[in-house]
């Protein structure tokens, strides 16, 4: 049976993946909460509601300002802080570093940390976030992959430092 999402001022068509699960795409709203009904043809063409209550939250798009550091190591597993706006806690929040997915933790709706993947080269890529795991906001920003650091070496943050001998005895 035909089956459609039925929320305030709108009405989309939804599809049916398995028992209890259907999929949509949201109409466009104003950020905020909003409940939902879940509508299946029925026999004879009348119309059933589906039980219990259904909400939705709507939040504006993230986006990111600045990051720090803006370089590290291919090696990966720099925490990297993300400066923007519109950050919310959900459990999807999460930042790519060009296409590679990094788990996100919030500290603030301005700052989240994530720890940078690793890649196999040097190579500058757009670090972007999303809070539904679906869709990333960024802001142009750049990070920087540089070479790992050989042993016996120092490797500071930023390109400046890569590579710097270590004091004696260390």
């Amino acid at each position: 049976p035909a089956r459609a999402l039925e929320g305030p001022g709108a009405k989309v068509p939804a599809k049916v993946l398995a028992e209890g699960v259907a999929v949509c795409a949201a109409p466009t709203h104003m950020p905020g909460l909003v409940s939902f009904d879940l509508l299946r043809d029925g026999v004879n063409g009348n119309k059933e509601t589906a039980s219990g209550v259904h909400q939705f939250l709507y939040v504006r798009d993230p986006s990111v300002r600045k990051i720090v550091p803006a370089e590290g190591k291919i090696d990966g597993g720099t925490p990297v802080f993300v400066i923007g706006t519109n950050f919310v806690n959900t459990t999807a929040l999460a930042c790519k570093f060009g296409n590679l997915r990094s788990r996100a933790t919030i500290i603030s709706p301005n700052m989240l940390v994530c720890v940078s993947p690793s890649v196999s080269r040097r190579t500058d890529v757009e670090v972007t976030v999303s809070v539904n795991g679906l869709d990333y906001g960024g802001g142009g920003v750049t990070y920087g992959y540089r070479e790992s650091c050989e042993r016996g070496y120092f490797c500071g943050p930023s390109a400046s430092d890569y590579n710097t001998p270590a004091p004696n005895g260390t």
